[in-house]
C-alpha cells in the first residue's frame, strides 16, 4: 500500500490478514516456523509449511505494509522448473519457464470488496455454509499474531560464510552489535574471487553500457575508501580506448557515456608506443588505480583480530544445515575430520561461487547462475606502471599489479576456458586448466605493440559467476538477496561495493532488533600505504592456482 495510507499504529499482519488467508487456502495447515520482522510500517514474515508425503517443506516469505507511492498486490509461486507471478492490481499472470514467458491478461470485472459482498449476500440467500469456519479463522489469526516481531534478550548471533572481501567486511561491521562467526573453508582469508581478478579499483570507465553499474560504483566509493583507502594504489594513469572497428562502443558513444556520468578524464594516448593509433578511435587517460591484495588483507585482519565478538572459523566448510522451529538456523561445519554444528539467529552467505548454498540447505529458490573458468596472465615488462583497456576490440585489458614492471592481462573471449550453467546452481569442479596464453597475447599485441617483449610469468585461474539469464552484457552489479528467515546471500559484482553491502545487511538486522548502531558502529580502520618502493618490494602474486 502507499505509505501515505498507513493507518496510525497499524499492525500490518492483522490489517493485511488476507495474505495469510491465501496461503491457508493453499495449504490448510499451521506453519512449523513463523518468524516476523518489522521495519517502520512494513512487516516481513517467514513461514515454513510441512510438505505432503515425501515432498519437502514449503517456504513462504511475505512483505506486508505501507511503503512507497504505489499500490502493489503480487503473489509469486516458485517451482523447480518455472515460476508464476500474479499481479492482483493489473489482473495479469506471468508464467516464466526461463527460456520462454507467457502472460495471461484477465478482465478486471468486480473489485475484490464488491465480490466479497456479493458472495456474502449469496450465502445468506441460499443458506449455504460459509467458506471459512471459525476454526480456520482462528488458525489464520493465530498465525498472523505469531508473526509479530520478537526482540532478542541478548546480542544476535550471526554466521558469515565466506572469508573474502564481502564476508570479512560484513563480519567486521556486524561485530559492532552481534556475536559473529566467520566461516572460511581455506586456512586464510582472501584466497578466491576477491583476489583472483585484475585488482582494478573501478571508477566506472569499464561499464559504458551499464549506467546502473557506474552509479553503483560512484555511490559506494566513499564508504569503501573510509575503510580500505590504505590498500588503494594510484599515482599512475589508466587508459581506456575504443577500437577503430568498434560496432557497439564507438568513440563517440563512449565519450558521451563518460561525460554524462561525470567521470574525470583527459583525451590522451599512452606513451612508449603502447597503443597502435591506427587501431583505436579514442583514448582517455584516467586516474583509476588498483588495490593491493596484501595491504587489503592486512587492513582486514586488523579489523577482525583480537575481538571477542568475532570467532574466526578458518579451515571450516559448511556441509549441512536446517531451519529450526524457533527461527534459528542450524549449520553443520566440517574441519578436517571433525564435524561440529551450531545455531544462529542470522546467516549471511558471502561465498560468491556458492551463492546457492543456503538455497540448497534451507529450501530457498535457486538462482540460475553461469560459471566461467577464466585465466589471467601475469606478465613482466620493462614498462612503468600503467593500465590499458581496449573496449569492443573485443575487450582486452592490461592492468598494473602495483609493482614495477608487473601486469595482469585478460581477454573477454580467450580468457574464458569453460562455461557451465548447472541446473542445481552450484559451482562445477574444474579438473583441467589448459592455458590459452598464446591466443590472449596474440590478440592483445594487435592493439598494444608495446607488449611484444613482455615475458609470461604464469597464470591465475578462477571462477567468475554471473546470472545465467542476465540481458546486460556489461553490468555486473552486486546483488544482495534477502531470503527471509534472517538469511541473506551476496553475489558480489565489484570489490568497491563490499562496505556498502555489509552496512546494508547490518542496518537491517539492527532495525529488526531495535538497536541504534549510529553510536555503536566501530570506527573505521584505515590502512597506510608506504612509499612506492616500500609498497612494491618483494611482493609475490596472491591467490589463484599457478601454472
Amino acid at each position: 500500500n502507499p505509505a501515505a495510507e498507513a493507518p496510525p499504529n497499524a499492525d500490518p499482519c492483522l490489517e493485511l490478514l488476507h495474505h495469510f488467508d491465501l496461503i491457508d487456502m493453499l495449504f490448510g495447515q499451521t506453519p512449523t516456523i513463523c518468524i516476523g520482522e518489522r521495519t517502520a510500517n512494513v512487516a516481513s514474515v517467514s513461514l515454513t509449511y510441512p510438505g505432503q508425503g515425501t515432498e519437502p517443506a514449503i517456504n513462504a516469505a511475505l512483505r506486508l505494509g505501507w511503503e512507497g507511492t504505489s499500490r502493489e498486490r503480487t503473489i509469486e509461486l516458485l517451482y523447480k522448473t518455472h515460476s508464476l507471478q500474479a499481479d492482483l492490481v493489473d489482473n495479469t499472470i506471468t508464467i516464466d519457464h526461463g527460456n520462454r514467458t507467457r502472460r495471461i491478461i484477465l478482465p478486471h470485472g468486480h473489485a475484490a470488496l464488491a465480490a466479497q459482498l456479493r458472495h456474502f449476500v449469496a450465502s445468506i440467500r441460499s443458506a449455504t455454509p460459509a467458506t471459512t469456519n471459525a476454526e480456520t479463522a482462528a488458525r489464520i489469526v493465530a498465525i498472523a499474531t505469531r508473526a509479530r516481531p520478537r526482540k532478542l534478550d541478548r546480542r544476535p548471533k550471526v554466521a558469515v560464510m565466506g572469508g573474502g572481501i564481502f564476508g570479512a567486511t560484513a563480519a567486521a561491521e556486524l561485530a559492532a552489535f552481534c556475536d559473529v562467526t566467520l566461516v572460511e573453508r581455506h586456512p586464510e582469508l582472501l584466497t578466491e574471487a576477491s583476489t583472483i581478478n585484475q585488482w582494478r579499483y573501478h571508477h566506472g570507465f569499464h561499464y559504458p553500457r551499464s549506467l546502473e553499474m557506474i552509479h553503483e560504483i560512484q555511490e559506494c566509493r566513499e564508504a569503501f575508501e573510509e575503510i580500505y583507502s590504505g590498500a588503494i594504489v594510484s599515482g599512475f594513469k589508466s587508459y581506456y580506448a575504443t577500437a577503430a572497428s568498434a560496432k557497439v562502443i564507438t568513440g563517440e558513444r563512449y565519450l558521451q557515456a563518460c561525460t554524462a556520468m561525470g567521470l574525470t578524464f583527459t583525451q590522451e594516448m599512452p606513451p612508449l608506443g603502447m597503443l597502435d593509433p591506427a587501431m583505436v578511435s579514442l583514448c582517455l587517460a584516467t586516474g583509476e588505480g588498483v588495490f593491493d591484495a596484501d595491504a587489503m588483507r592486512a587492513i582486514m585482519l586488523s579489523r577482525l583480530s583480537n575481538r571477542r565478538e568475532i570467532t574466526m572459523a578458518l579451515g571450516h566448510e559448511v556441509t549441512g544445515g536446517s531451519l529450526l522451529p524457533d527461527g534459528r538456523k542450524r549449520l553443520v561445519m566440517r574441519h578436517g575430520t571433525n564435524t561440529t554444528d551450531d545455531a544462529f539467529d542470522y546467516v549471511v552467505n558471502a561465498t560468491y561461487a556458492n551463492r546457492n548454498l543456503l538455497s540448497h540447505l534451507f529450501g530457498f529458490p535457486i538462482e540460475p547462475l553461469r560459471f566461467d573458468l577464466f585465466e589471467l596472465l601475469e606478465l613482466e615488462a620493462d614498462l612503468p606502471a600503467m593500465s590499458i583497456t581496449v573496449l569492443d576490440a573485443p575487450f582486452t585489458s592490461m592492468v598494473s599489479m602495483a609493482r614495477p614492471g608487473r601486469f595482469s592481462m585478460s581477454h573477454i573471449q580467450h580468457s574464458v576456458l569453460a562455461t557451465v550453467p548447472p541446473d542445481n546452481g552450484l559451482p562445477p569442479t574444474w579438473t583441467d586448466f589448459p592455458s590459452n596464453r598464446e591466443n590472449i597475447m596474440r590478440n592483445a599485441r594487435r592493439y598494444m605493440p608495446g607488449l611484444r617483449d613482455a615475458r609470461y610469468l604464469g597464470s591465475r585461474y578462477g571462477t567468475r559467476v554471473v546470472n545465467a539469464r542476465s540481458q546486460d552484457a556489461d553490468g555486473r552489479p552486486t546483488v544482495v538477496v534477502d531470503h527471509g528467515f534472517g538469511c541473506w546471500s551476496v553475489l558480489g559484482g565489484k570489490v568497491n561495493t563490499s562496505v556498502t553491502n555489509a552496512r546494508q545487511i547490518a542496518d537491517q538486522i539492527a532495525r529488526q532488533q531495535q538497536i541504534d548502531i549510529s553510536t555503536t558502529r566501530i570506527a573505521s580502520t584505515r590502512g597506510a600505504i608506504a612509499d612506492d618502493g616500500e609498497l612494491w618490494r618483494d611482493r609475490s602474486p596472491v591467490g589463484g592456482r599457478r601454472r
